[in-house]
């Protein structure tokens, strides 16, 4: 009787051991499971600001074909590709040092890049230092290129890329009609 109830405790003890560590490992794997869910979410929202694959490798691309570093290059936001290569020329690359100049404020939207519109890289050959407080504040004393983004709605802004390619976008103080002249480019609104 003695050893029934000795088996008994110890079958008892045993269960509550098991129960106390499948416990243990079931509140471990939910606490995993929500971090990995937190990085998830995370990771799509990062995905939900740089939705287009073609647009980061656009952005983050050197001068690949170009060896000279000085075509300019159109991109179409909506069809996801250069629409057009122009040789750079000092005219525009002015314009685009210009813009530098008048930057008027940090741009700040939840969605920086539009759905709908173009994105116009002009290289800086060679690197110019810049002295504007809304770039030295983060850090950005030289620009080999300019990013001019031309949203269906709304004004043009621009982004530039600091050394880490981490992507700042700026109001400025300037008339692209001119620019768009010297690039041969007239964007026709699309029609919905």
């Amino acid at each position: 009787m003695m050893l029934t109830k000795i088996i008994k405790r110890v079958t008892e003890a045993g269960i509550l051991i098991v129960l106390a560590i499948s416990l243990t490992l079931n509140i471990y794997n939910h606490y995993q499971k929500t971090e990995l869910y937190k990085k998830y979410e995370s990771l799509l929202c990062l995905s939900n600001q740089f939705y287009q694959t073609s647009l980061i490798t656009f952005l983050a691309s050197e001068h690949e074909a170009d060896t000279s570093g000085r075509a300019v290059e159109i991109f179409d936001i909506k069809k996801g590709e250069v629409i057009k290569k122009i040789s750079s020329n000092p005219t525009i690359e002015k314009t685009a040092v210009s813009y530098l100049k008048d930057i008027s404020g940090l741009y700040a939207a939840v969605k920086a890049f539009p759905d709908n519109g173009y994105i116009i890289r002009i290289p800086v050959v060679p690197p110019i230092q810049v002295q504007n407080p809304w770039l030295n504040d983060y850090n950005i004393y030289s620009v080999d290129q300019v990013f001019i983004l031309l949203p269906e709605q709304g004004d043009p802004y621009l982004l530039v890329l600091d050394n880490k390619l981490r992507p700042y976008f700026y109001y400025f103080n300037g008339n692209v009609e001119a620019l768009l002249k010297d690039l041969d480019f007239y964007p026709v609104p699309s029609q919905q």
